[in-house]
């Protein structure tokens, strides 16, 4: 399980900024008295960008400027994103302009990089799955899994981490439903049997409802967080009361 604190180091090895802790100082730091700086951007804007026309996952490169530091990431003291995902890189209808373009570009400079998602709904497959198919196809070359992190994800650690053995969970589920495996492998063998212990329903009867909030009233004051409601889902969720 990793954190995003954790990925973000690992890319520096990772296959979405695959260079060495020599390369990137190389890169980022001129020699002394040269006077000359290395520019990602005019490098590979001008190359490594293809353009294409809006639909075609593309958006133009953007013209090679010569301008103040602060214009260039590799200029400035940021050393690596944490990118948003709906409404950043990508709409309903697809990828945004100049999505693909930046995502070349952090690639291409070896920028450390992770895509982050608010969504209940999916894990970082599912992320990865959709960054390949068109109209949000990002790049030929899938995203790596290294390189994407979901709430759903965070929120299967946090449940492994916090929930004790033998606990009641009622679950509201939506959209991959990558939850059950998730539980399963993202704590390796302890964790999963920890995940053994627990009563995991995604559906109970109003008598089975009353007698879990009964149990929880009986433990209340044992601290022992014996009843859960946990919500794998995106947007509102009907028809629970």
């Amino acid at each position: 399980m990793l954190s995003v604190a954790q990925r973000m180091p690992d890319t520096v090895t990772s296959p979405c900024c695959a260079a060495s802790a020599g390369e990137s100082a190389a890169a980022q730091s001129p020699s002394a008295g040269d006077g000359a700086h290395h520019d990602y951007l005019s490098e590979y804007s001008s190359s490594a960008i293809v353009a294409r026309p809006w639909g075609g996952g593309r958006a133009p490169a953007p013209p090679v400027r010569s301008g103040t530091p602060a214009e260039y990431p590799d200029r400035s003291p940021i050393r690596g994103f944490l990118i948003d995902l709906d409404g950043t890189m990508y709409e309903p209808e697809g990828l945004l302009p100049g999505a693909a373009a930046f995502y070349d570009w952090l690639n291409a400079s070896r920028t450390p990089h992770v895509f982050l998602s608010n969504t209940g709904a999916k894990n970082s497959g599912g992320v990865q799955k959709k960054f390949g198919s068109p109209p949000f196809e990002l790049s030929e070359k899938k995203v790596p899994l290294s390189c994407i992190l979901t709430a759903a994800e965070t929120q299967v650690d946090y449940l492994l981490k916090e929930v004790p053995r033998g606990a009641r969970l009622f679950v509201v589920s939506g959209g991959s439903g990558t939850w059950r495996e998730d539980l399963l492998s993202r704590g390796g063998a302890e964790g999963a049997a920890l995940v053994g212990t627990w009563d995991v329903r995604t559906s109970l009867s109003a008598g089975e409802a009353k007698a879990w909030a009964a149990h929880q009233a009986l433990c209340r004051h044992t601290a022992s967080k014996a009843v859960w409601v946990v919500f794998f889902h995106d947007g509102e969720a009907f028809g629970l009361l």
